[in-house]
């Protein structure tokens, strides 16, 4: 849990906006940068730390655009990034959603999708870098390629702003297991604050099943440990699933069989063995998983890796 500090300060200024550039992808995603005026002096600083899977980096800069595109997001990072604006104002484009954020709001960004920050004034922000299968575990309803503000009057903007700016201004003199909390507190708080009508039924239920895939292999996932989870009573979990038609159940089973059957058509699982996929699927009896898998798909297993082979 390093901090690393950058800046523009005593350097030419023919090579300020390049090495800007550079620390940049260094501390955030990789991006490039465009400066409006070239003959225009630019001054910034960026002081990065990582806690995990989680990056903060603070900046100070004067006007430029931040650049991401389809050639950076073929090399990889699945992550959200999460801006807050202190100073200035920022118009941030994705596809057709264009978006601006003022000082004191949130926005937030998908890395596997080409963007652009525009800052037409000095600017000083805080940014976090996010693992998408974490946020998304928080927060389902974060749509895959749309950009988000929260704004000043979301629920719990206040506290996710504290725990953005507690992380990057204190995080070098918390220790390991603080500053780990801090962070899934972070991601928990912009969950809450990404929906300002609040989690409403819908919402419960996209979180229940996103809680529920993630925990694919556990054979204790029943529907008491979900609703003791959401702190919601077994009637209101099945009424939920009875909503759309399904129990909670058979949902869960043709969750499992359909996770069993990407596994089985995987390359990069070949060389496992059938037992070991249903089991990390979450079944623990192989002759019923054959059975329920051949009643779904109407093959066997072994014959569904055999048709991959041919």
């Amino acid at each position: 849990m390093g901090t690393i500090v950058w800046g523009t300060e005593g350097l030419e200024p023919d090579s300020g906006f390049d090495y800007w550039r550079e620390t940049v992808c260094r501390a955030v995603l990789n991006v490039t940068t465009e400066a409006p005026d070239p003959q225009e002096a630019f001054h910034g600083s960026i002081t990065g730390r990582s806690f995990g899977d989680v990056r903060i980096a603070s900046f100070r800069s004067t006007r430029h655009d931040v650049v991401r595109t389809s050639r950076h997001v073929a090399q990889g990072d699945d992550s959200v990034l999460v801006s807050l604006q202190e100073r200035g104002e920022c118009q941030l484009s994705q596809g057709d959603e264009r978006l601006l954020l003022k000082p004191g709001e949130i926005g937030l960004v998908d890395g596997a999708r080409p963007f652009r920050l525009s800052f037409s004034e000095d600017v000083r922000r805080v940014v976090a870098v996010l693992p998408r299968r974490t946020l998304l575990l928080k927060a389902p309803w974060l749509v895959r390629g749309r950009p988000h503000r929260i704004a000043l009057s979301s629920r719990f903007v206040s506290l996710a702003r504290r725990h953005l700016l507690e992380l990057a201004r204190h995080g070098e003199i918390m220790d390991e297991m603080s500053a780990s909390l801090l962070a899934d507190n972070l991601c928990n708080l912009i969950g809450l604050s990404s929906d300002a009508a609040g989690p409403g039924p819908d919402r419960l239920h996209e979180a229940i099943l996103a809680f529920c895939r993630g925990r694919l292999g556990d054979e204790t996932l029943s529907p008491g440990a979900v609703a003791a989870h959401f702190n919601i009573s077994l009637r209101t979990l099945h009424a939920r699933f009875a909503g759309t038609g399904e129990s909670f159940g058979r949902w869960l089973l043709a969750t499992r069989l359909e996770e069993s059957r990407r596994a089985l058509l995987d390359p990069r699982r070949a060389g496992e063995g059938i037992a070991s996929i249903a089991y990390s699927a979450g079944f623990n009896d192989l002759s019923v998983f054959n059975r329920a898998f051949r009643n779904r798909f109407g093959m066997t297993p072994s014959d569904l890796r055999g048709t991959r082979r041919n």
